[in-house]
């Protein structure tokens, strides 16, 4: 057993204790503790020995200014002045690797503080580990639904327990929210149980939690508050919300900013369930169960009850709320959510970038400490020891470290509302600041610093300063060529991926879906309104076709499940008017002279319910016979395959769309003389359209936002690779003007010395290509895997990448050889 003091504490009494009291103030705190511990335990005799070493650390017995430690200090403080010389010295070479760190820190700073973030999502919130979302789906299955009918709710709270603990969300609809003569189209309307922000620990900036949420009273974002009222009391203020049966006014009783919470919920108007009426047919329930609780009775519980209306034996799940923000299928409106595939993407991006910056900074930072390497080793023989040597280039790459960091803080601080636009996030200056980006940012300092020493000290040979003094002339060359090729394939690598991402996504905008995509999609009105403005815009010529539907034909499709006659996953179904057929220009397989009432439904259908013969002759839906088969429509994401389509015809539905076919027209035209027509007869309504394409894009939000990263970091990394090549070059030349002036004595001419020049360098960028091609396929496959529908790797491509990072090079390579080779060899062999 060790009965002895404390090292550490004992070793800091004598690091600053004064030397003359050194052994009278160790012997008495020796025989204490010894005391101490006879008395009172080993434990708490090293605890007060921790503290009795504190209380020691004051002046008076603190050593004098004239110790070691002040020594190293003088020191450091003449290193950082040697330092900035050599940094003004060498202008052109610092300029470069400021420029390069800070374009690498910048962008990374902002992609790390925005999934840093991620993972932090609810954690404000104190009961955040025992709250789930309930979750249930049918046995044999994967499935997992977060929406439950009201009435299997109802029973729930009513007959458990923990139905006292949970809270419901329902996704309502609003087309806008108007306050005088102010509107704000499409809000996020969440409708919520009257315990939600007691429940999510949510308080108001403004009014009182107690009773915000009635059925006439609204509780809005921080956003609207300072958008309508500025710096008015928004307090009891009378708000119109717009909806497709009519408007409701709603009075002001509470303003929330969610953005200081970073909860996974994204809204922007809060309103007493069931007020507005809600989408998916139902709602979502969060429920807090007792830490000490096996969670998994619950469930089992829930599965065994037969009683429980329209889900009874199917299984039920409990979804932690660390997981709603990955949890891709169950991400409605209104809840944040990222997926997993994105999220695993963002980090590898930003540890590219972070590995290319680092490679460029040491590149940079040895070619320019080459210049000081017999500098070092004079100072070496006379004296100066390996600690010393070591702390000037340590200095040296703390300014560039420190300073580029401290300036990307600023940047990227500039940069957060681009970043916030363009990935529709919401990061605040605050958010570079978090702890976990602070460590990161030390972490990775840390490891540039010594990456950076232990490569000069390899290379320069610090144990033999002989050595460094007489290190041959080609030395510049063979230290870099290791790191410059990496930083070509991470930049190669990203330019593909990018460019292969924005094909894919541009065929998702163009390849065709089955239907006419140039639809316009108006909501607002109900059905009779609608059906008239049909009329007014048909008479008037503004279009050619238009439609009355039960929503917009892809993303409000009805999923139709346990039905008869229908295929065991299920269908998509919608209802529309006799010219909703022919208005999203569908393609019978029999065409008919007149479309007539009753179910159509799609060749995936067809081959669903495995029929072989004509639907038209033997098929039925809903015990009716089927009117036609259209050829198959995609109404989902290009990652999901072509599921069964029904479209209901001629059927009496709460029609609350309006679509307007603008095929062979000029949309923004179609669109001036809609909204104007739409003005006229409505004039108390706001003008709220979308169009198909734009629905289709929503559809790939991730896709589109990952394009984004991908491309605004392979444009950064490209820049950061030529930083270091256009640097390299310039070193490298300089350093042979006097072998080139020797070949131009000797009789060659500027065509053969640039050639010659440029060789190496473009061997480099071949190799790195060759590299990046095989990981650019890799990693650009694993993504294209995950959609149905997906172009294929074209050689064109790779090509083009190849063929423009050599024509980049050699023109960065060819600035500096082509001055080099047109100078009087006469002025490179006078210099010494």
């Amino acid at each position: 057993m060790n009965n002895q003091p404390p090292k550490i504490p004992l070793r800091f009494l004598r690091w600053f204790c004064r030397p003359e009291l050194l052994k009278y103030i160790e012997g008495d705190l020796i025989e204490l503790f010894e005391e101490r511990h006879e008395q009172t335990g080993l434990r708490m005799a090293k605890w007060q020995f921790c503290w009795d070493v504190v209380r020691l650390f004051r002046p008076g017995i603190i050593k004098n200014p004239k110790s070691k430690s002040i020594i190293i200090i003088g020191h450091l403080q003449e290193q950082f002045k040697i330092s900035i010389r050599v940094l003004r010295r060498q202008k052109f070479y610092a300029s470069v690797i400021m420029l390069s760190l800070i374009i690498g820190f910048s962008l990374a700073n902002v992609l790390l503080a925005y999934l840093s973030k991620i993972p932090d999502t609810d954690a404000y919130f104190s009961r955040k580990t025992n709250t789930y979302r309930l979750l249930h789906g049918k046995p044999d299955t994967e499935s997992r639904l977060a929406i439950f009918d009201d009435e299997a709710l109802d029973y729930i709270q009513s007959n458990y327990d923990q139905g006292d603990n949970m809270c419901r969300i329902y996704f309502s609809v609003g087309n806008s929210i108007k306050y005088n003569d102010q509107i704000i189209k499409s809000p996020a309307v969440m409708g919520v149980s009257d315990n939600f922000l007691e429940f999510f620990e949510f308080e108001l900036l403004e009014g009182n939690s107690l009773g915000a949420l009635e059925k006439s009273s609204v509780v809005i974002s921080k956003a609207y508050a300072d958008q309508f009222f500025g710096y008015d009391n928004p307090i009891g203020k009378l708000v119109t919300i717009a909806q497709d049966q009519g408007n409701k006014d709603f009075f002001v009783s509470g303003v929330l900013d969610l953005g200081a919470y970073n909860s996974h919920f994204d809204f922007d108007i809060l309103v007493y369930e069931g007020v507005l009426g809600h989408m998916y047919g139902g709602s979502a329930s969060y429920v807090t169960l007792p830490p000490s609780e096996d969670h998994n009775l619950f469930t089992e519980s829930l599965h065994a009850n037969e009683q429980i209306p329209y889900i009874s034996g199917e299984n039920f799940f409990l979804e932690p709320l660390g997981e709603i923000p990955y949890a891709s299928a169950n991400s409605f409106l209104y809840v944040r959510s990222i997926s997993e595939q994105m999220f695993a993407i963002g980090w590898g991006v930003c540890l590219l970038i972070l590995v290319l910056s680092t490679l460029n900074f040491i590149n940079l930072y040895t070619l320019t400490a080459v210049h000081r390497r017999k500098e070092a080793g004079i100072k070496h023989i006379l004296g100066a020891t390996k600690s010393v040597l070591w702390g000037a280039f340590s200095m040296d790459i703390m300014i560039y470290l420190i300073s580029a960091g401290l300036i990307s803080l600023m940047v990227a601080s500039q940069l957060i509302s681009y970043f916030n636009f363009r990935f529709s996030t919401e990061l605040r200056n605050v958010d570079l600041f978090s702890f976990r980006v602070l460590y990161l940012w030390l972490g990775l300092i840390i490891t540039m610093l010594l990456l950076s020493l232990f490569y000069v000290a390899a290379k320069f040979n610090i144990k033999s300063p002989v050595k460094m003094i007489s290190r041959s002339s080609d030395f510049r060359l063979k230290i870099n060529k290791f790191l410059l090729i990496p930083q070509f394939v991470i930049a190669a690598v990203l330019i593909i991926a990018s460019w292969f991402m924005l094909k894919q996504l541009d065929f998702i905008e163009s390849k065709p879906i089955g239907m006419n995509r140039h639809i316009v999609v108006l909501q607002g009105l109900g059905k009779a309104e609608l059906a008239r403005f049909k009329g007014e815009v048909l008479e008037r010529r503004l279009v050619d076709k238009a439609a009355l539907s039960t929503g917009n034909p892809f993303s409000d499709m009805l999923r139709l499940l346990d039905r008869a006659n229908l295929p065991e996953d299920g269908v998509n179904s919608i209802s529309g008017d006799l010219d909703l057929i022919t208005t999203l220009d569908l393609h019978l397989k029999i065409d008919l002279d007149t479309i007539l009432k009753g179910y159509y439904v799609s060749e995936a259908y067809i081959k669903a319910m495995d029929w072989e013969d004509s639907a038209m002759s033997k098929g039925k839906f809903f015990d009716s016979p089927i009117a036609g088969v259209f050829e198959d429509v995609n109404m989902a994401s290009f990652r999901e395959k072509v599921a069964p389509v029904v479209f209901m015809i001629g059927s009496q539905g709460d029609f609350n769309t309006l679509l307007l076919n603008y095929s062979n027209r000029d949309l923004n035209t179609v669109l001036s003389d809609v909204s104007t027509l739409w003005r006229d007869i409505f004039p108390d309504t706001p003008f709220d359209y979308t169009t198909l394409d734009d629905s289709i894009h929503k559809a790939h939000q991730d896709d589109f936002r990952l394009m984004n990263v991908v491309s605004v970091f392979s444009i950064g990394g490209i820049l950061i690779a030529f930083f270091g090549l256009f640097s390299l070059s310039w070193g490298i030349i300089q350093n042979r003007t006097k072998e080139i002036a020797i070949r131009k004595v000797m009789g060659a001419n500027a065509k053969q010395i640039m050639v010659l020049l440029s060789r190496d360098f473009l061997r480099w960028v071949v190799v790195a290509f060759t590299v990046a091609v095989p990981l650019a396929i890799w990693g650009v496959g694993q993504w294209l895997e995950n959609f149905a529908y997906h172009i294929n790797l074209t050689a064109a491509v790779f090509i083009t990448v190849g063929i423009c990072l050599l024509l980049m090079s050699l023109l960065i390579v060819w600035v500096h050889s082509a001055k080099v080779a047109l100078s009087n060899p006469v002025n490179s062999l006078r210099d010494e």
